[in-house]
């Protein structure tokens, strides 16, 4: 009997050491696979509970094409590539699927280039300034996509275009005109981190009113996410 608690007395320790180091142990499990969720967080986490930082901004450059029929729309006299071809965008994530952007861009068809098939006179030019608001749908989470984020968009936008002369009619000055516009188009953004993504977009852009010119217009860009 002595013998048997003299082996319990020298065990006590040994067992309280053993639980003390499994409690170490799962604390340092614990903290690691914290630590590690953090190195893998990633551009798609906007539905975490924890996930507070929903916007995104972007810049870049874009083209514009007011050709009057389809099979112009890759020709580079038709295209507004001058002076500012620069855009900015402001992006506010719903959660993974569902975004709402607003884009204001600049642009210039410079004196050669054609609007709705009439060529812009030397010496003149015209402004093009849009303003648009789009409902984005992201497949990056539907697809399980880790880098590659491609969406869809639809929404509406006033295009202003500035007075100019054609080579057709010199003496005639085109007026200016705001162009109310129904929007549609396809993007990709490329995430080379949780913070910076390459953005390649296009917008095929429909006018309200009959007489204006249905346009095209093409961005390559950057983002950057408050994430």
């Amino acid at each position: 009997m002595k013998n048997l608690l003299l082996l319990t007395f020298l065990l006590m320790p040994f067992v309280g050491f053993t639980q003390e180091a499994s409690k170490q142990d799962s604390v340092t499990k614990e903290t690691e696979e914290l630590e590690t969720e953090k190195k893998v967080k990633k551009w798609n986490d906007r539905n975490d509970a924890n996930y507070n930082n929903n916007w995104s901004f972007g810049f870049g450059f874009n083209t514009v094409n007011m050709s009057s029929n389809s099979k112009d729309l890759f020709d580079h006299d038709n295209r507004a590539f001058s002076k500012n071809p620069f855009y900015l965008s402001a992006e506010y994530y719903l959660n993974n699927q569902f975004s709402m952007e607003g884009t204001l861009s600049f642009n210039t068809f410079s004196e050669g280039t054609k609007i709705v098939g009439k060529t812009i006179l030397k010496d003149s030019e015209a402004n093009y300034i849009a303003a648009d608001l789009a409902l984005k749908y992201s497949f990056g989470d539907l697809l399980k996509l880790n880098a590659l984020e491609p969406y869809v968009f639809v929404g509406a936008g006033n295009s202003h275009v500035g007075t100019y002369k054609t080579e057709e009619t010199p003496a005639v000055q085109v007026n200016q005109k705001n162009i109310f516009t129904f929007n549609a188009g396809i993007g990709m953004n490329y995430w080379f981190s949780s913070t910076w993504a390459l953005n390649l977009k296009g917008t095929a852009k429909w006018a309200s009113a009959s007489g204006n010119a249905n346009h095209l217009q093409a961005s390559i860009g950057a983002v950057y996410s408050l994430n």
